[in-house]
């Protein structure tokens, strides 16, 4: 990789459009308009997926006077840490005659669950008069003109998290045919359930769904089942959950969550059945 050590700057041409403020050259460059040298924006730069984006760009500077023909830049994508899925190789960014600016559309994992980082490198340029980047004294890189960039991507937290719940509940016994007992409806319930987040983002387990019905009425165990969020949407469902408890049925039900300013999740709510006829309303919040 070839460095140029900066001497000295020339004087700003009106016939050029360079700025003297961000364009250095020194003797090597032979004040030659057509030459230079490509560079990153920046060395360091940070992505949260809590943005939404899918996209971000990664900014190329071409510090030439004169691109004349346009200039084809190669560098080279690296996952250095994390698991996020990354299109890793060797690449070109061509910036067009036009310009002196290049933009790398980079994708961003959404799915990713925990933090990676992605190196950009600049390898080559097509033209022997434009150099990658330039060092200072000493071999030290001139921070101001990096040849690599390091892209942290912070990922996207759940907003289901390992927590407790207090739940108040009305519930009703099954009749055995898949309606409520009439006598045996309205029941007022307090309990508390533990949440486990699950393997996606939009996916979490309480540990029991019966709102109490099961331990405290039945004296039986609790039924834990597995909930699905739309994060768009705001709802929730339990989709066929197998009884645990007494077997040969399954829960369902439908819900929604609330957040506060903060994205964090302060209650939900889900009304459930099984086939027996077991039903409630559960109105979970945060205890006190």
């Amino acid at each position: 990789m070839k460095k140029i050590f900066i001497t000295s700057l020339i004087a700003c041409l009106g016939l050029f459009t360079i700025s003297c403020d961000s364009d250095e050259f020194d003797d090597n460059f032979e004040n030659n308009p057509e030459s230079g040298w490509v560079e990153f924006e920046r060395a360091v730069q940070t992505e949260s997926l809590l943005d939404g984006n899918t996209e971000i760009p990664i900014t190329v500077f071409l510090e030439v006077p004169i691109n004349r023909g346009g200039t084809a830049v190669n560098y080279s994508v690296e996952r250095v840490s994390g698991n996020g899925v990354v299109n890793e190789g060797n690449f070109v960014l061509n910036i067009p005659e036009s310009t002196r600016i290049g933009t790398i559309n980079f994708d961003l994992d959404v799915d990713a669950t925990e933090d990676y980082q992605v190196l950009f490198t600049i390898n080559s340029t097509s033209k022997d008069d434009v150099i990658i980047g330039l060092q200072g004294p000493e071999g030290e890189e001139e921070t101001a003109h990096p040849d690599e960039l390091l892209l942290t991507v912070t990922a996207q937290q759940s907003i289901f998290t390992e927590s407790t719940w207090a739940v108040d509940s009305s519930v009703c016994y099954g009749d055995g045919s898949g309606g409520c007992d009439p006598a045996n409806s309205g029941i007022n319930l307090t309990s508390e359930i533990e949440m486990t987040p699950g393997a996606n983002l939009n996916e979490f387990t309480i540990s029991d769904i019966t709102g109490g019905l099961y331990v405290q009425e039945y004296g039986a165990s609790p039924n834990p089942v597995d909930v699905v969020a739309d994060l768009d949407a705001g709802t929730l469902s339990v989709n066929a959950q197998p009884d645990t408890v007494y077997g040969g049925d399954e829960f369902n039900g439908t819900g929604t969550f609330t957040t506060n300013d903060d994205g964090d999740l302060v209650s939900f709510e889900i009304t459930w059945s099984n086939g027996y006829g077991d039903s409630g309303t559960n109105m979970y919040t945060i205890p006190e």
